[in-house]
């Protein structure tokens, strides 16, 4: 076995051993390795021409400096938001597109990625971020990729944006419970970790790890959904997608084959391009 592949066991041996003596620290050790960025990163001289043009204003929100984009056009206003361990950078053929076409076009990089402080990613600030976005702008549509996409259901559940007309997920999770189980099984702690791990989840979000889950968000959501999603994603399974769209009623389930979790392709920005100009005013 490769070094690689025995750092992330010796993690889980180590929690195993603490959670026998002191559950609660071990929950908390879990949750930072958890929810520790290690990649996505940018420098301020690594920015492409595309983010040098569109860098924004730093957002202070709950102890971080977020990163945020604009490229300002006559159109109806997009906010695009990128999955972990990302960065906005991801976005450069879609916003290539749409500034073609006009549109204002938004995004952040999320808590510890991109340009943005921190170490530790916790998808309620993400959600707490963007909101800051939404309540300034009159944004038309929002685009989500991966936890980005699941970041889009837990605001929307918890705050009303009217001027928001669609929805688009990308690739994204619909169960946190799944996420957490694919962790656990890379780390191979065992239950008592996972106990403890919920324990410290539920007290800084307020949800048990099962609980959390855009399946239970989305019935406060009255936009239109689209759930973009590869029938071979080998990151996040479709499954995902259909069981949202299961309780998602305002919601359309859009397949593609071969394109992979990143979902960059031109066939999915011509789909995309195509789902906004729809409802463009």
């Amino acid at each position: 076995m490769n070094l690689k592949k025995m750092i992330p066991l010796v993690y889980g041996q180590f929690l195993n051993v603490i959670a026998l003596f002191f559950p609660n620290l071990a929950g908390n050790k879990a949750l930072n390795i958890f929810a520790k960025v290690r990649k996505g990163k940018l420098h301020s001289n690594q920015l492409s021409k595309l983010l040098q043009e569109g860098l924004g204003e730093k957002i202070e929100c709950n102890g971080h400096s977020i990163q945020s984009y604009r490229w300002k056009g006559t159109g109806p206003s997009v906010l695009l938001l990128h999955g972990w361990e990302s960065n906005s950078n991801r976005w450069r053929n879609l916003i290539t597109v749409l500034k073609e076409k006009e549109y204002d076009i938004h995004a952040i990089d999320a808590p510890a990625h991109g340009l943005s402080s921190g170490e530790y990613h916790f998808l309620p600030n993400y959600a707490a971020a963007f909101h800051q976005i939404l309540k300034k702008h009159e944004i038309s549509h929002l685009i989500g990729h991966s936890m980005g996409g699941m970041a889009c259901m837990y605001e929307f559940y918890h705050h009303e944006h009217p001027s928001v007309k669609n929805i688009i997920t990308m690739g994204s999770p619909c169960d946190f419970s799944l996420v957490v189980s694919d962790f656990q099984s890379i780390l191979k702690f065992n239950n008592r970790v996972m106990k403890a791990l919920d324990k410290v989840v539920h007290l800084n979000v307020g949800y048990h790890i099962n609980e959390f889950s855009s399946a239970q968000f989305c019935e406060k959501i009255p936009q239109n959904g689209y759930l973009f999603h590869d029938e071979k994603d080998l990151q996040i399974p479709i499954s995902q997608s259909q069981k949202l769209h299961e309780y998602w009623k305002t919601s359309e389930l859009i397949t593609f084959s071969g394109f992979g979790h990143s979902l960059h392709q031109k066939e999915v920005i011509k789909k995309i391009v195509a789902l906004l100009d729809q409802t463009k005013s």
